[in-house]
């Protein structure tokens, strides 16, 4: 069974001359160094869904158990996912938010991730990465 393949958006400037949005990268290294456990299960589940055999299967297993799920009409139109890191903690998850590229089948594009303790997430940044990403590549 084929696997998922994950990419970050792209820093720097989009084919139209626009600088983007800071890297993801920067931020998942920010996560890594403040919230180390939490970033060692979101390095475990990205891990997961691109093994090559099991990919596909694991990440509908995350989708049934809701550790990724589906963030309907948060960025109009567009459908966003999220990771949850791990799915409920007291103390806080992180949130990883993705694009499944339409012009890939299997291609999950990281646009944001955040540490959160309280449950409403800050979609704005992901939202703005999320338009840039289908007008320059996913149109």
């Amino acid at each position: 069974m084929p696997s998922y393949l994950v990419v970050l958006i792209s820093g720097g400037k989009s084919k139209y001359g626009n600088k983007l949005s800071s890297s993801v990268a920067k931020r998942l290294r920010e996560l890594q160094s403040s919230h180390g456990d939490e970033f060692a299960i979101l390095r475990k589940i990205l891990n997961t869904i691109q093994q090559e055999n099991t990919g596909v299967k694991a990440y509908d297993e995350y989708v049934s158990n809701e550790v990724i799920k589906k963030l309907p009409k948060a960025c109009g139109k567009d459908t966003l996912w999220e990771i949850r890191a791990p799915k409920t903690r007291r103390s806080g998850v992180i949130r990883a938010y993705f694009h499944k590229a339409r012009n890939s089948e299997r291609k999950l594009v990281l646009l944001d991730a955040e540490f959160k303790v309280k449950k409403e997430p800050n979609l704005s940044t992901a939202c703005k990465r999320l338009k840039e990403y289908i007008r320059d590549y996913d149109n």
